[in-house]
This record gives C-alpha cells, structure tokens and sequence, in this order.
C-alpha cells in the first residue's frame, strides 16, 4: 500500500472510489446530516472542503500502484503552537476491500510517518463498533462520551439517538 497526501486533481481521478467508500461506510453521516439527503457527488465537495482547507489536510491509501483509492484519513481542526504543542481531529473513510489487518497496518503507518501532531482525537457514534475497536486497536483511549448526541439506526433499522465516544491519542 501507498499513503500521500490527496490533492484536488485525486478527488476527479478517484471520483468512483471516494464514493464507493462513502456507501460502504454507512455511518460516517448521522440520519438528519443534510448530506444524506443530497446528490452523492456532494461528497466530493465535502472531502474537497477538506483536501483545501487551512487547517486541515487528507492522506489517501492507495494500491501499489495507485490504481485504486482504498481509503482516507482526514485531519481536521489542526492545532499546532510547536510538534510538542499540536492537536489535530482524525476522521477516516474506508472502503471495505480492505477491511482488516492490512487497513489497520496503513493507518499505523499513516500515524507514525506521516502524522507528526502530539495529541489526536476522534468522535465516533456507539453505533460505528467497528470504528470504536479499530481506534482502540491502534492505540486511541476512550476519554469521554456526549450522551444521546446523534441519531443512527440501530441494527433493527429503528432510529435512536446514540452517544457520541470520544477517543484521544496522546502521545505527549
């Protein structure tokens, strides 16, 4: 696997992948998020907001030979005073190709070459388990939880508000 940073010509080249992540990770919008409710190719605009953004930046994971763009991971709210004194908020979207020890390696590698702030965080819905292990398994500690803060579905396909967890990585 290949990880580097997205640029704005990425978002056109792998238009089709980008948005077969966002079908295969269903809970990255909760169920009132205007984007579940727009045209998809709104989804590029919204990494795009992302890719450009002053205080913030996205890696790609892409195959060998960067045919395919099998996942991102978003830093957003970037926070930096020196390497010692940063923060940044993670967000990541994945296709489910490479669900598993290979994406968990590239996001390891993701984190320790090419993510130099001190301090990661990340909120993720108690409905997204998969999401919660994943971020335990590389090292992120659950901090804190916002009570009933979004609405999911559950697997029953009922909405319910879910508690939003929050994950810190501290690597101060």
């Amino acid at each position: 696997m290949i990880e580097r940073v997205i640029t704005v010509e990425d978002l056109d080249l792998y238009r089709n992948d980008i948005l077969e992540m966002f079908k295969d990770c269903s809970r990255v919008f909760d169920e009132q998020n205007f984007l579940k409710t727009v045209d998809k190719s709104s989804y590029l605009d919204y990494i795009e907001r992302f890719v450009t953004g002053n205080d913030s930046q996205v890696v790609g994971i892409f195959d060998n030979t960067q045919t395919f763009l099998y996942g991102l991971v978003i830093l957003d709210s970037i926070r930096m005073l020196s390497l010692q004194e940063s923060c940044a908020e993670v967000h990541v979207l994945t296709s489910k190709s490479i669900f598993g020890p290979i994406l968990r390696r590239s996001y390891e590698r993701i984190l320790e070459e090419m993510v130099p702030f001190a301090v990661l965080y990340c909120h993720i819905p108690r409905a997204a388990v998969f999401a919660s292990k994943l971020v335990k398994d590389i090292g992120f500690k659950k901090t804190g939880y916002i009570p009933a803060a979004l609405p999911y579905s559950n697997s029953r396909g009922e909405v319910k508000m879910s508690d939003l967890l929050i994950y810190v990585l501290d690597r101060r």
